[in-house]
Formats: structure tokens, sequence, C-alpha cells
């Protein structure tokens, strides 16, 4: 109950206040709002200018850079294409047949014990290139093809 009254009382001692001020104090804080008010429809306007100036220039900043990002996608999708087939079978690769049963492969040996994590790990390092590589030069394709297209389902990639 002490809470209310005392909360009465600040809100009352506060509008007397707020009616002591005078106009003139009024009147110059109207001008300061009217001065800030000018300077930001100002600073939006120039903005707005600026935005319409640089879109071409930020349209092929954009497209250089998704174009950069996907020959990225496509040199690593290529490097774990050779990784998979024919790197890292090397470690395991010998010159000479120890066994008879080694398997054959690019002209070199790798003994049947090893083979089948050879295989195992390079058939998905190859597929993890492949999808890499498709993926990047599909989107590579687009940006070339249909610049436009691509920058309305980038848009509205981010929307979603």
């Amino acid at each position: 109950m002490k809470k209310i009254i005392l909360l009465i009382a600040l809100v009352f001692s506060v509008s007397t206040f707020a009616t002591e001020i005078d106009s003139i104090s009024l009147n110059k804080t109207d001008e300061a709002l009217s001065a800030i008010l000018f300077k930001s429809l100002e600073l939006v306007e120039n903005t707005g200018n600026f935005a319409i100036e640089q879109a071409p220039d930020l349209l092929k900043e954009f497209y250089a850079w998704r174009m950069t990002l996907n020959s990225m996608g496509i040199i690593i999708g290529i490097l774990f294409i050779l990784f998979g087939t024919i790197w890292f079978p090397k470690l395991f690769m010998m010159e000479e047949r120890e066994h008879y049963s080694d398997t054959k492969y690019l002209g070199k040996y790798i003994d049947d014990d090893n083979f089948m994590a050879v295989v195992t790990v390079g058939i998905i390092a190859a597929t993890a290139g492949l999808v890499f590589f498709i993926a990047s030069f599909i989107t590579l394709a687009q940006i070339i093809i249909a610049p436009k297209l691509y920058l309305i389902e980038s848009i509205k990639s981010l929307i979603n």
C-alpha cells in the first residue's frame, strides 16, 4: 500500500513539474528535434542514393565471390577424387608382389589384407569429391549462364 501511495505522489510531482516548464524551453526542444529529424532524413536520402549508385558494383562483387567459392569447391572435389583413387592407394602399394593373392592396381600391388580398406576409403573420398565437384559445377554454371536467376534464388534462400 505504501508503494502505491509513493507511486501516486511521484506521478503527481512529475506532472506538476512538467506544467511549470515554460513554453520557451518546449520551443527549443521542438527546434532541436526538427534539426535532428531533418539530418536523419538527409542521411536516409543519401544512403538510398549510395545504395542505388553502388548496386552494380555490389552485384559484381557478389557474383565474383560466389564464383570463387564454387571454383574452390570444384578444386576440393577434384582433390578428394584424386586422394581416393590415386594418392591414398599409393600409401599401400608395393613394387613387387609379396603374396600370390596381392591385387594389382595402377601397375603396382596392394596387399589383400589392406585392399578392402583402400577400396572403402577410396570410394568414400571419391564420392564426396564427386558431390563437391557436381554441386559446385552446377552452381558455377548457373552463375555464368543465368546470373539474375541465381540472384533471385540466393535472396529467396536468405528470406526463407
